[in-house]
């Protein structure tokens, strides 16, 4: 949970991150302006909404998804992108993380049908982010040691159980 509107007892803005959302131009592309306009040295991260979901809009292609990264990188290479892949996989050849995504989360109890995941969820990204995020979601010193989930590492192409 964010908490865009309100403190939230463990919501991301209480644990002090900030949030800005950048919509979609009148003609439904992408506002690369207004991108380059709020970027700035305290950005972390960008995080692309792949699908649609419940919007009027298509939904992000891998080709779309690679300039948005790319922009976002040539910006500031250090910055995290990280991309909300829910009902984007196996929609193309290639995901998020062939073209420069350093995190990517979504489901597979959508698209494929249950029993892919054993949660229903994954992260696929960098290996310190995937430990990252372990460590965040169970417990510092834990992560990926404990908890139902498996987690793959793209650059070391192993899978943690």
């Amino acid at each position: 949970m964010i908490g865009i509107n309100k403190q939230v007892d463990g919501s991301l803005r209480d644990f002090g991150v900030n949030y800005n959302e950048i919509m979609l131009t009148q003609s439904g592309g992408i506002d690369y302006e207004q991108i380059e306009q709020e970027i700035s040295s305290d950005t972390k991260m960008v995080m692309i909404q792949r699908s649609k979901g419940y919007a009027n809009r298509p939904s992000f292609s891998i080709s779309d998804t690679e300039e948005m990264i790319q922009f976002v990188k040539n910006i500031n290479e250090n910055i995290i992108v990280f991309v909300d892949n829910c009902y984007g996989e196996f929609v193309e050849r290639q995901e998020p993380t062939n073209v420069g995504a350093d995190l990517i989360a979504g489901s597979l109890i959508k698209n494929p049908g249950a029993g892919i995941v054993k949660t229903g969820g994954y992260l696929v990204g960098r290996k310190d982010l995937i430990e990252r995020s372990a460590n965040y979601l169970v417990a510092p010193g834990l992560g990926k040691e404990t908890g139902a989930s498996y987690i793959a590492c793209k650059r070391c192409s192993k899978v943690y159980s």
